[in-house]
Protein backbone atom coordinates (compact mmCIF):
# COMPACT_ATOMS: atom_id res chain seq x y z
CA UNK A 1 0.00 0.00 0.00
CA UNK A 2 1.45 3.71 -0.94
CA UNK A 3 1.54 5.80 2.09
CA UNK A 4 -0.86 8.76 1.85
CA UNK A 5 -0.19 12.32 3.18
CA UNK A 6 -3.23 15.04 3.40
CA UNK A 7 -1.84 18.30 3.40
CA UNK A 8 -4.00 20.85 4.45
CA UNK A 9 -3.57 24.29 3.17
CA UNK A 10 -5.42 27.61 3.93
CA UNK A 11 -5.35 30.88 6.03
CA UNK A 12 -5.22 30.82 10.03
CA UNK A 13 -8.55 30.82 10.98
CA UNK A 14 -10.13 28.96 8.09
CA UNK A 15 -10.46 25.39 9.93
CA UNK A 16 -7.30 24.01 9.09
CA UNK A 17 -6.20 22.38 12.67
CA UNK A 18 -10.07 21.07 13.61
CA UNK A 19 -9.92 19.12 9.98
CA UNK A 20 -6.83 17.85 11.22
CA UNK A 21 -7.56 16.62 14.44
CA UNK A 22 -10.68 15.04 13.36
CA UNK A 23 -9.18 13.65 10.59
CA UNK A 24 -6.04 12.32 12.43
CA UNK A 25 -9.08 10.80 15.44
CA UNK A 26 -10.69 9.08 12.64
CA UNK A 27 -7.60 7.47 10.88
CA UNK A 28 -5.61 7.01 13.89
CA UNK A 29 -2.69 9.07 12.39
CA UNK A 30 -0.23 11.70 13.28
CA UNK A 31 -0.23 15.00 12.68
CA UNK A 32 3.49 16.07 11.20
CA UNK A 33 4.75 19.72 11.73
CA UNK A 34 7.12 20.14 8.42
CA UNK A 35 8.46 23.28 10.70
CA UNK A 36 9.42 20.61 13.62
CA UNK A 37 11.48 18.37 10.80
CA UNK A 38 13.43 21.54 9.13
CA UNK A 39 13.98 22.85 12.84
CA UNK A 40 15.50 19.75 14.17
CA UNK A 41 17.38 19.68 10.76
CA UNK A 42 18.90 22.92 11.90
CA UNK A 43 19.53 22.58 15.72
CA UNK A 44 21.40 19.40 14.37
CA UNK A 45 23.77 22.06 12.11
CA UNK A 46 23.43 24.92 13.90
CA UNK A 47 22.36 26.84 11.45
CA UNK A 48 19.81 29.58 11.27
CA UNK A 49 16.39 28.19 9.61
CA UNK A 50 15.33 31.79 8.22
CA UNK A 51 18.17 31.56 6.54
CA UNK A 52 18.76 27.95 5.24
CA UNK A 53 15.07 27.32 5.17
CA UNK A 54 14.58 26.08 1.49
CA UNK A 55 17.74 24.02 2.01
CA UNK A 56 16.57 22.44 5.08
CA UNK A 57 13.27 21.80 3.84
CA UNK A 58 15.01 19.71 0.81
CA UNK A 59 16.60 17.85 2.99
CA UNK A 60 13.76 17.22 5.45
CA UNK A 61 11.19 15.88 2.64
CA UNK A 62 12.50 12.45 2.41
CA UNK A 63 12.62 12.21 6.16
CA UNK A 64 8.80 12.69 5.89
CA UNK A 65 7.96 10.51 3.33
CA UNK A 66 10.16 8.02 5.31
CA UNK A 67 7.85 8.73 7.98
CA UNK A 68 4.89 8.46 5.62
CA UNK A 69 5.50 5.62 4.13
CA UNK A 70 5.92 3.60 7.98
CA UNK A 71 2.50 5.21 9.18
CA UNK A 72 0.73 4.23 5.30
CA UNK A 73 -1.16 7.49 6.51
CA UNK A 74 -0.27 11.19 8.00
CA UNK A 75 -1.75 14.93 8.06
CA UNK A 76 -0.69 18.27 8.14
CA UNK A 77 -2.01 21.20 8.31
CA UNK A 78 0.19 23.00 6.73
CA UNK A 79 0.21 27.69 5.24
CA UNK A 80 1.09 27.38 0.93
CA UNK A 81 2.02 30.94 1.64
CA UNK A 82 4.05 31.99 4.95
CA UNK A 83 5.78 34.98 6.30
CA UNK A 84 9.57 33.76 7.41
CA UNK A 85 10.33 35.51 9.88
CA UNK A 86 7.06 35.39 11.40
CA UNK A 87 6.17 31.59 11.17
CA UNK A 88 9.07 30.63 12.36
CA UNK A 89 9.71 32.59 15.13
CA UNK A 90 5.82 31.04 15.93
CA UNK A 91 6.94 27.72 15.57
CA UNK A 92 9.93 28.00 17.97
CA UNK A 93 7.49 29.28 20.62
CA UNK A 94 8.93 33.14 20.53
CA UNK A 95 6.12 36.15 20.21
CA UNK A 96 6.55 38.68 17.90
CA UNK A 97 4.13 41.70 16.70
CA UNK A 98 3.42 40.86 13.56
CA UNK A 99 4.20 42.65 10.57
CA UNK A 100 1.56 43.21 7.83
CA UNK A 101 4.48 44.05 5.20
CA UNK A 102 6.14 41.18 5.35
CA UNK A 103 6.23 39.55 2.73
CA UNK A 104 5.11 35.99 1.44
CA UNK A 105 6.34 33.29 -0.02
CA UNK A 106 6.19 29.63 -0.88
CA UNK A 107 6.15 27.47 2.19
CA UNK A 108 7.14 24.83 -0.19
CA UNK A 109 9.25 25.76 -3.02
CA UNK A 110 9.07 24.44 -6.63
CA UNK A 111 12.91 23.08 -5.83
CA UNK A 112 11.01 20.99 -2.63
CA UNK A 113 8.28 20.37 -5.22
CA UNK A 114 10.04 18.48 -8.05
CA UNK A 115 12.13 16.21 -5.46
CA UNK A 116 11.38 12.69 -7.06
CA UNK A 117 10.89 11.37 -3.44
CA UNK A 118 7.11 12.61 -3.89
CA UNK A 119 6.05 9.92 -6.38
CA UNK A 120 7.03 7.52 -3.38
CA UNK A 121 3.76 8.52 -1.91
CA UNK A 122 0.21 9.97 -2.34
CA UNK A 123 -0.33 13.43 -1.67
CA UNK A 124 -3.45 15.27 -1.28
CA UNK A 125 -3.09 19.00 -1.19
CA UNK A 126 -5.92 20.43 -0.05
CA UNK A 127 -7.13 24.63 0.05
CA UNK A 128 -9.65 24.67 2.99
CA UNK A 129 -11.12 28.32 2.54
CA UNK A 130 -13.91 30.38 3.63
CA UNK A 131 -15.54 33.88 3.12
CA UNK A 132 -13.52 36.58 4.68
CA UNK A 133 -16.05 37.01 7.74
CA UNK A 134 -16.83 34.21 8.52
CA UNK A 135 -12.27 33.41 8.91
CA UNK A 136 -12.46 37.30 10.83
CA UNK A 137 -14.98 35.91 13.25
CA UNK A 138 -13.36 32.99 13.93
CA UNK A 139 -10.23 34.54 14.86
CA UNK A 140 -11.85 37.41 16.82
CA UNK A 141 -13.03 34.02 19.13
CA UNK A 142 -9.97 32.38 19.10
CA UNK A 143 -8.91 32.67 22.49
CA UNK A 144 -5.63 31.10 24.73
CA UNK A 145 -3.78 31.32 21.58
CA UNK A 146 0.21 32.39 21.05
CA UNK A 147 -0.09 34.99 18.08
CA UNK A 148 -3.33 36.51 16.79
CA UNK A 149 -3.43 36.88 13.33
CA UNK A 150 -4.58 40.11 11.82
CA UNK A 151 -7.88 41.54 11.90
CA UNK A 152 -8.34 43.15 9.47
CA UNK A 153 -10.59 42.56 6.57
CA UNK A 154 -8.28 43.42 3.74
CA UNK A 155 -4.99 41.65 5.43
CA UNK A 156 -6.89 38.24 5.14
CA UNK A 157 -7.84 39.15 1.63
CA UNK A 158 -3.96 39.22 1.01
CA UNK A 159 -3.42 35.87 3.01
CA UNK A 160 -5.74 34.54 0.43
CA UNK A 161 -4.45 35.75 -2.13
CA UNK A 162 -0.90 34.18 -1.67
CA UNK A 163 -2.40 31.15 -0.52
CA UNK A 164 -4.63 30.31 -3.52
CA UNK A 165 -1.70 31.32 -6.13
CA UNK A 166 1.12 29.07 -3.93
CA UNK A 167 -1.59 26.25 -3.64
CA UNK A 168 -2.35 26.08 -7.34
CA UNK A 169 1.42 26.55 -8.16
CA UNK A 170 1.98 23.48 -5.60
CA UNK A 171 -1.04 21.93 -7.32
CA UNK A 172 0.54 21.52 -10.78
CA UNK A 173 3.89 20.03 -9.35
CA UNK A 174 2.35 17.34 -6.95
CA UNK A 175 -0.73 16.48 -8.91
CA UNK A 176 0.98 14.92 -12.14
CA UNK A 177 -2.63 14.24 -13.25
CA UNK A 178 -3.79 11.91 -10.54
CA UNK A 179 -6.56 14.48 -9.58
CA UNK A 180 -5.56 14.28 -5.80
CA UNK A 181 -6.07 18.27 -5.07
CA UNK A 182 -9.48 19.86 -3.88
CA UNK A 183 -9.98 23.32 -3.11
CA UNK A 184 -12.67 22.74 -0.04
CA UNK A 185 -15.21 25.37 1.13
CA UNK A 186 -15.47 25.66 5.01
CA UNK A 187 -18.23 27.83 5.82
CA UNK A 188 -19.55 28.42 9.26
CA UNK A 189 -21.68 25.83 10.16
CA UNK A 190 -20.93 23.22 8.06
CA UNK A 191 -17.67 21.57 8.71
CA UNK A 192 -19.56 17.94 9.30
CA UNK A 193 -20.63 18.75 5.43
CA UNK A 194 -16.74 19.34 4.86
CA UNK A 195 -15.20 16.63 6.94
CA UNK A 196 -17.35 14.06 4.73
CA UNK A 197 -16.36 15.66 1.85
CA UNK A 198 -12.74 14.98 2.36
CA UNK A 199 -12.82 11.88 3.87
CA UNK A 200 -14.76 10.58 0.95
CA UNK A 201 -11.98 12.55 -1.27
CA UNK A 202 -9.19 10.61 0.75
CA UNK A 203 -10.37 7.17 0.69
CA UNK A 204 -10.79 7.12 -2.92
Amino acid sequence: MTGKLVLIGGVSGVGKTTLAERLCRVMGCPNIRIHNYVLKIAKERMVDPIKKWDSLLRKSVPLIIEDVERWQFAVCDYHFAIQPRYDTAYAVGEIIEEDLNEPYVKGLCDAVLKIDEWSKIRVYPLLLDAPTNHILSRRKRACNIKRPRSLNPKSIEVEKKYERQYFEEARNLLDENHGYSKVVKNKEGSFEQTFKGVLEHIMQ
